[in-house]
Protein backbone atom coordinates (compact mmCIF):
# COMPACT_ATOMS: atom_id res chain seq x y z
CA UNK A 1 0.00 0.00 0.00
CA UNK A 2 2.84 2.31 0.95
CA UNK A 3 4.36 1.42 -3.01
CA UNK A 4 1.08 2.65 -4.59
CA UNK A 5 0.40 5.62 -1.92
CA UNK A 6 3.61 6.85 -2.74
CA UNK A 7 3.54 6.36 -6.85
CA UNK A 8 0.27 8.40 -6.51
CA UNK A 9 1.39 11.24 -4.46
CA UNK A 10 4.52 11.96 -6.84
CA UNK A 11 2.15 12.00 -9.68
CA UNK A 12 -0.08 14.42 -7.69
CA UNK A 13 2.49 16.27 -6.95
CA UNK A 14 4.51 16.62 -10.39
CA UNK A 15 2.59 16.26 -13.45
CA UNK A 16 6.24 15.77 -15.11
CA UNK A 17 6.42 12.76 -12.79
CA UNK A 18 3.59 10.94 -14.13
CA UNK A 19 4.28 11.82 -17.68
CA UNK A 20 7.49 9.70 -16.91
CA UNK A 21 5.86 7.01 -15.95
CA UNK A 22 2.35 7.19 -17.91
CA UNK A 23 2.80 4.36 -20.09
CA UNK A 24 4.48 2.15 -17.53
CA UNK A 25 1.53 1.10 -15.72
CA UNK A 26 -2.19 1.01 -15.83
CA UNK A 27 -4.87 1.49 -13.24
CA UNK A 28 -5.48 -2.41 -12.82
CA UNK A 29 -2.07 -2.54 -11.45
CA UNK A 30 -3.52 -0.98 -8.22
CA UNK A 31 -4.41 -3.43 -5.95
CA UNK A 32 -6.75 -0.87 -3.79
CA UNK A 33 -9.79 -0.30 -5.85
CA UNK A 34 -9.86 3.61 -4.26
CA UNK A 35 -5.95 4.19 -5.66
CA UNK A 36 -7.09 2.58 -9.19
CA UNK A 37 -9.69 5.26 -9.31
CA UNK A 38 -7.36 7.64 -8.50
CA UNK A 39 -5.13 6.85 -10.94
CA UNK A 40 -7.75 7.06 -13.40
CA UNK A 41 -8.59 9.97 -12.86
CA UNK A 42 -4.80 11.30 -12.97
CA UNK A 43 -5.00 9.54 -16.85
CA UNK A 44 -8.56 11.30 -17.26
CA UNK A 45 -7.10 14.96 -15.83
CA UNK A 46 -3.61 14.29 -18.46
CA UNK A 47 -5.71 13.05 -21.11
CA UNK A 48 -7.90 16.88 -21.32
CA UNK A 49 -4.73 18.56 -20.76
CA UNK A 50 -6.20 19.57 -17.17
CA UNK A 51 -3.52 20.08 -14.20
CA UNK A 52 -3.42 17.01 -11.52
CA UNK A 53 -4.44 18.71 -9.00
CA UNK A 54 -7.11 17.57 -6.18
CA UNK A 55 -9.86 19.94 -7.90
CA UNK A 56 -9.95 18.60 -10.91
CA UNK A 57 -9.26 15.08 -9.47
CA UNK A 58 -12.48 14.78 -7.79
CA UNK A 59 -14.53 16.53 -11.31
CA UNK A 60 -13.87 12.96 -12.46
CA UNK A 61 -13.94 10.26 -9.90
CA UNK A 62 -15.13 10.65 -6.62
CA UNK A 63 -12.38 10.20 -3.93
CA UNK A 64 -12.19 8.97 -0.81
CA UNK A 65 -10.93 11.74 1.06
CA UNK A 66 -9.29 9.96 3.73
CA UNK A 67 -7.70 7.80 1.46
CA UNK A 68 -6.63 10.85 -0.38
CA UNK A 69 -5.21 12.51 2.85
CA UNK A 70 -2.82 8.88 3.55
CA UNK A 71 -1.69 9.38 -0.10
CA UNK A 72 -0.58 13.23 -0.13
CA UNK A 73 0.74 12.73 3.32
CA UNK A 74 3.14 10.24 2.13
CA UNK A 75 6.63 11.16 0.66
CA UNK A 76 6.34 12.03 -3.20
CA UNK A 77 10.31 12.19 -3.81
CA UNK A 78 10.99 8.55 -4.55
CA UNK A 79 12.83 6.74 -6.72
CA UNK A 80 9.81 6.92 -9.04
CA UNK A 81 11.15 3.72 -12.00
CA UNK A 82 11.81 1.47 -9.32
CA UNK A 83 8.69 1.73 -7.84
CA UNK A 84 6.56 1.35 -10.32
CA UNK A 85 9.02 -1.76 -11.78
CA UNK A 86 8.25 -3.11 -8.21
CA UNK A 87 4.42 -2.47 -8.57
CA UNK A 88 4.23 -3.41 -12.05
CA UNK A 89 5.62 -7.37 -10.49
CA UNK A 90 3.33 -7.24 -7.88
CA UNK A 91 0.57 -6.73 -10.11
CA UNK A 92 2.05 -10.08 -12.52
CA UNK A 93 2.14 -11.75 -9.43
CA UNK A 94 -1.40 -11.06 -8.31
CA UNK A 95 -2.85 -11.58 -11.51
CA UNK A 96 -0.70 -15.25 -11.48
CA UNK A 97 -1.78 -15.99 -8.08
CA UNK A 98 -5.50 -15.34 -9.33
CA UNK A 99 -4.84 -17.62 -12.46
CA UNK A 100 -3.63 -20.42 -10.39
CA UNK A 101 -6.62 -20.20 -8.67
CA UNK A 102 -8.77 -21.43 -11.83
CA UNK A 103 -6.60 -24.46 -12.84
CA UNK A 104 -8.11 -26.94 -11.22
CA UNK A 105 -11.56 -26.22 -12.76
CA UNK A 106 -9.63 -26.29 -16.10
CA UNK A 107 -7.74 -28.95 -15.88
CA UNK A 108 -10.52 -31.20 -14.92
CA UNK A 109 -12.63 -30.08 -17.89
CA UNK A 110 -13.30 -32.52 -20.23
CA UNK A 111 -10.86 -31.64 -23.31
CA UNK A 112 -7.73 -32.47 -24.93
CA UNK A 113 -4.61 -32.10 -22.34
CA UNK A 114 -2.99 -30.43 -25.10
CA UNK A 115 -5.80 -27.71 -25.70
CA UNK A 116 -6.00 -27.41 -21.61
CA UNK A 117 -2.12 -27.03 -21.99
CA UNK A 118 -1.86 -24.60 -25.10
CA UNK A 119 -4.99 -22.31 -23.44
CA UNK A 120 -3.10 -22.11 -20.10
CA UNK A 121 0.44 -20.91 -21.61
CA UNK A 122 -1.69 -18.29 -23.97
CA UNK A 123 -3.13 -17.00 -20.65
CA UNK A 124 0.23 -17.34 -18.50
CA UNK A 125 2.13 -15.51 -21.69
CA UNK A 126 -0.33 -12.57 -21.81
CA UNK A 127 -0.21 -12.24 -17.80
CA UNK A 128 3.72 -12.20 -17.70
CA UNK A 129 3.98 -9.88 -21.65
CA UNK A 130 2.92 -7.28 -19.30
CA UNK A 131 6.49 -6.95 -18.43
CA UNK A 132 7.03 -5.44 -21.93
CA UNK A 133 4.23 -2.82 -21.49
CA UNK A 134 6.65 0.06 -20.46
CA UNK A 135 7.54 0.34 -24.03
CA UNK A 136 3.94 0.55 -25.44
CA UNK A 137 2.66 4.00 -25.05
CA UNK A 138 -1.19 5.30 -24.57
CA UNK A 139 -2.89 6.58 -27.83
CA UNK A 140 -4.35 9.66 -26.64
CA UNK A 141 -0.86 10.57 -25.62
CA UNK A 142 0.56 9.51 -28.55
CA UNK A 143 -1.62 11.72 -30.21
CA UNK A 144 -1.59 14.71 -27.92
CA UNK A 145 2.44 14.63 -28.49
CA UNK A 146 2.04 14.31 -32.13
CA UNK A 147 -0.62 17.28 -32.45
CA UNK A 148 1.98 19.35 -30.11
CA UNK A 149 4.91 18.41 -32.50
CA UNK A 150 2.73 19.71 -35.73
CA UNK A 151 1.72 22.81 -34.06
CA UNK A 152 5.41 23.51 -33.04
CA UNK A 153 6.22 23.17 -36.54
CA UNK A 154 3.73 25.08 -38.12
CA UNK A 155 5.01 27.89 -36.09
CA UNK A 156 8.23 27.41 -37.46
CA UNK A 157 6.74 27.17 -40.76
CA UNK A 158 9.17 29.68 -42.70
CA UNK A 159 12.44 29.05 -40.68
CA UNK A 160 15.78 27.87 -42.46
CA UNK A 161 16.21 25.45 -39.62
CA UNK A 162 13.95 24.34 -37.41
CA UNK A 163 15.90 21.53 -35.11
CA UNK A 164 19.80 21.39 -34.63
CA UNK A 165 22.17 22.89 -36.80
CA UNK A 166 23.78 20.24 -38.81
CA UNK A 167 27.02 22.19 -39.39
CA UNK A 168 26.27 21.65 -43.15
CA UNK A 169 24.49 24.22 -45.02
CA UNK A 170 23.24 21.41 -48.19
CA UNK A 171 22.24 19.13 -45.39
CA UNK A 172 20.33 21.89 -43.26
CA UNK A 173 18.30 22.78 -46.47
CA UNK A 174 17.43 19.04 -47.04
CA UNK A 175 16.41 17.91 -43.49
CA UNK A 176 16.08 22.13 -41.53
CA UNK A 177 18.13 20.82 -39.16
CA UNK A 178 18.22 17.34 -36.78
CA UNK A 179 14.89 16.93 -34.60
CA UNK A 180 15.39 14.83 -31.19
CA UNK A 181 16.38 11.26 -31.21
CA UNK A 182 18.68 12.32 -34.86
Amino acid sequence: MDLERAILSSCIMSEEAYASIAGDISPKDFSLKAHEDIFKAIIACSNNKEPISISFLKKHKKIDEEILAEILATPSMIDLPAYVNELREKSIKRQLLSFAHLLPARINENRAVSEIADEIGKEIFSITNRVNFRDIKDVNIIISELFEEFKKQKTLENKNIIGLDTGFEGLNKMTKGFKGGE
